[in-house]
């Protein structure tokens, strides 16, 4: 059975973001993960996770230019860290 994108946006705080990045960029990638990813695509499995979702995600954040284009950064991340 394939992972949510929840599953593995924690898993990207626990092993990757708490390893790599400063407190700061911590709380940050906490903050996005728990307030965008996981309420929007954060149910679907990563396998049934489709273009028309990421693309959903960012339009949502339209008013926030910058958080969408972050969030879908750490998005991407959490996606090619799971295929690696």
């Amino acid at each position: 059975m394939s992972p949510t994108v929840a599953q593995l946006a924690d898993r990207f705080l626990q092993e990757h973001v708490t390893v790599h990045c400063k407190p700061r960029t911590q709380a940050e990638y906490r903050h996005a993960v728990n307030r965008y990813i996981v309420p929007a695509p954060g149910s679907t499995m990563l396998t049934a996770l489709a273009r028309d979702d990421v693309a959903a995600l960012h339009h949502n954040l339209r008013e926030e230019p910058h958080q969408a284009n972050r969030t879908l950064g750490m998005l991407s991340k959490v996606i090619n860290l799971a295929e690696a």
